[in-house]
């Protein structure tokens, strides 16, 4: 048995649990030892976040929803938790939407996964007191057979900016895999026609850099054509990433 589809709203986790630093992974983890079983996740969300500086809590948030969700998986078809994080890892290796990452990583992922879903700890507790309790929605697909789910299969209701956005940011990872020079990179025409969507599409950018991700600082820089990033901050990914979302609040910007 094999996942073959995840919800799409998890894709984004994915892709942090892949690319955080195993620290922030460790705080998270610690963070949840220390927490209080409680049925308000919200609660939850803001202990791990007074541990956790380096992440948004919206981040925190996405992450223990998806975790608890694993916990639903495991329950509704008997899994054990390391027969999911197997799962995820299998799926991680067969699908076009995260072709570009290498073995280590998906082993690296596991690694994290498995201890975010170490038995005993607060998550589980949760899953049991609050949200078993409830029933959940999940639309989870099995099967026996490796399938590929990309983004081809994205959500009817997605709008069309964010599906055509999300396909050619699909596209261009994957045509861009092994090239490490991020100017290079950006000079692709994929990346150069993400760029001439203008400005409807700085939202889902900012979304990308709150994720995260920074391959997305040029086009952002190259529609709005404004940088607030201070020069002794350029290179510190972090920090411009913190810049450039402090700018697109101040501007209006919803994402």
């Amino acid at each position: 048995m094999k996942i073959t589809q995840i919800p799409l709203q998890y894709y984004p986790i994915l892709t942090q649990l892949i690319e955080f630093d195993d620290k922030i992974i460790e705080e998270i983890v610690q963070s949840l030892k220390i927490a209080q079983p409680t049925l308000q996740l919200e609660e939850l969300t803001k202990t791990v976040a007074s541990q956790v500086k380096t992440i948004s809590q919206k981040s925190i948030s996405e992450i223990l929803e998806f975790v608890i969700s694993l916990y639903s998986l495991s329950d509704d078809h008997e899994f054990s938790q390391q027969d999911v994080v197997n799962f995820l890892g299998d799926f991680l290796q067969n699908s076009e939407e995260f072709i570009h990452i290498s073995l280590n990583q998906v082993e690296r992922f596991k690694h994290r996964l498995s201890r975010l879903m170490e038995p005993g700890g607060v998550l589980p507790c949760y899953y049991f007191l609050m949200v078993k309790a409830k029933g959940t929605q999940e639309t989870w697909q099995l099967g026996e057979n490796r399938q590929a789910y990309g983004v081809q299969n994205l959500d009817p209701t997605v709008p069309e900016l964010e599906k055509t956005f999300l396909e050619l940011a699909h596209q261009w990872r994957r045509e861009t895999r092994g090239i490490s020079s991020t100017n290079k990179a950006s000079m692709h025409p994929i990346y150069q026609q993400i760029i001439g969507m203008g400005k409807a599409v700085i939202p889902l950018l900012l979304r990308e850099l709150e994720r995260n991700s920074g391959q997305w600082f040029w086009a952002i820089q190259a529609i709005s054509r404004e940088d607030p990033v201070p020069p002794e901050k350029r290179g510190q990914t972090q920090e411009m990433i913190r810049y450039w979302l402090e700018w697109g609040k101040q501007k209006g910007y919803r994402w």
